[in-house]
């Protein structure tokens, strides 16, 4: 009898300190540094390989990939690929055990060609599981250093959590059991990912003040969130900001993927896959439309929904789209 007594206190207890609602997401961050960067202007960038744990390298790339469709955002921002920032930097041996962290930053600069260079690092990526209640946290911390004077411009941090509980006042051990369970989801720190990545770049780019978003929407106080006040917000088109990706169509066929793109014309395509972490060129076959083919090679399982494109134009800007949601893109 003590016992069952015992176990009523413990569990009442835990009811007492989870809580109702059953899904909380959280995002904190905090400005180090703050910006000094000229954003009058376009300017070279390079977003450097994100350190992390070796046992966090699947949420290292998950991540510097969100954090660079991020600053894909930024219109004055001229990025280099990730996967060409990789490759110089394993041409000179600089890849392994991290050494460009260690690297002067003016030498690094000069050998990317770029005037900033972003330091990411990726400092959790977790799953906990307690009593009742699952916690997935993803924090990320980076700073920009100028590559001319090797200054540090701009540093912060951000982190995104999730947490998953009970479905109610609990009237049955079933749902007091698998809520919780249901939180553990990989795919709950891809998300944690995306909002951390997101906090990051908001750190980064001036954000309008109170006041001004009251004259800009007529005394009313736009809620949306800041992404959506981009987009809500767009000048009306013109002919730079026209870059665009209308449809992505990605097909396996006797190990052979086969990707076709159709957006703005006279650019340069290639698609990307996390399976194989590495760019593969798209060729212009019709104005506008752009194919490419990859033998996938025996044991590996490429997944066709999971592939990512690129569109760069002359003037570098850049687009990004996924199999999936190929109608919901990034643009700069």
């Amino acid at each position: 009898m003590k016992i069952l007594i015992r176990i009523h206190c413990v569990l009442f207890v835990a009811l007492m300190c989870i809580p109702l609602s059953p899904v909380y997401a959280s995002v904190s961050k905090k400005v180090i540094v703050a910006p000094k960067v000229d954003f009058s202007g376009p300017v070279r960038v390079a977003l450097l390989p994100m350190e992390a744990k070796e046992s966090w390298e699947d949420g290292s790339q998950h991540t510097r990939r969100a954090f660079y469709g991020e600053l894909l955002e930024i219109p004055e921002f001229r990025l280099m690929e990730p996967a060409a920032v990789d490759r110089l930097l394993e041409q000179k041996g600089l890849l392994q055990e991290n050494r460009w962290s260690k690297e002067d930053p003016e030498i690094l600069a000069d050998l990317l060609n770029v005037d900033f260079l972003i330091y990411p690092r990726l400092t959790a990526w977790t799953q906990r599981y307690f009593l009742l209640q699952s916690q997935t946290s993803v924090a990320v911390r980076a700073f920009m250093v100028d590559g001319h004077t090797g200054d540090r411009v701009w540093e912060a941090e951000s982190k995104a959590k999730f947490q998953k509980g009970l479905t109610g006042i609990p009237t049955g051990g079933a749902a007091l059991a698998l809520e919780p369970l249901r939180g553990m989801s990989k795919r709950f720190l891809y998300e944690c990912a995306f909002d951390a990545a997101h906090g990051l770049w908001e750190c980064l780019v001036p954000q309008p003040s109170e006041e001004q978003q009251t004259k800009k929407s007529g005394g009313q106080v736009n809620s949306k969130s800041s992404r959506q006040k981009k987009q809500t917000d767009a000048q009306p088109e013109s002919v730079e900001s026209a870059l665009a990706i209308t449809s992505v169509d990605a097909v396996s066929e006797e190990n052979v993927l086969t990707v076709t793109l159709d957006g703005t014309a006279d650019c340069t395509a290639s698609f990307f896959s996390g399976d194989m972490n590495r760019l593969f060129p798209l060729t212009e076959i019709a104005s506008g439309r752009y194919r490419g083919q990859y033998r996938i090679p025996p044991g590996i399982a490429l997944s066709p929904a999971q592939v990512e494109v690129r569109l760069v134009c002359p003037d570098g800007r850049a687009v990004i789209g996924r199999v999936e949601q190929a109608d919901n893109v990034k643009s700069q």
